[in-house]
């Protein structure tokens, strides 16, 4: 027998993959794509719109942060102009807003994600069989 069936694999100790995702985790993994591409196209208004702007490209050029902002998106968007090399500061400011909307579609999916580890498997809401009414 091969070992590239699925039974030679069991015999083997392997574990079979499991080859389904659930629907929620589609709906989940749906709902953040089309959060980070609806953001993704409505961040190319001119820099300056946003009077704390100045301070987030200070923070991520020359590292002199205030602690007005998120430490943690300033130092992603230091490590993502790192790869981009945005110089002048539309472009940083675009490095910036990418990382946010790729950051609101991470929350969108570890939300998911987290409501499956906290709440039990019997909550109402994660019931997968069908009510009759007579």
């Amino acid at each position: 027998m091969s070992s590239a069936s699925p039974r030679g694999a069991l015999e083997a100790g392997v574990q079979p993959m499991r080859g389904w995702i659930s629907w929620a985790s589609l709906c989940a993994l749906l709902l953040a794509a089309i959060l980070v591409v609806a953001t993704l196209r409505t961040i190319d208004f001119p820099l300056g719109t946003i009077g704390d702007e100045w301070g987030k490209i200070d923070a991520v050029r020359t590292d002199n942060n205030r602690y007005y902002h998120p430490l943690l998106m300033i130092e992603v968007t230091q490590v993502a102009n790192l790869f981009a090399q945005a110089r002048d500061l539309q472009s940083v400011v675009d490095v910036g807003r990418a990382c946010a909307a790729f950051a609101g579609g991470l929350l969108v999916f570890a939300t998911f994600w987290l409501e499956g580890s906290c709440f039990p498997t019997s909550a109402p809401w994660r019931q997968r069989r069908r009510r009759t009414f007579s």
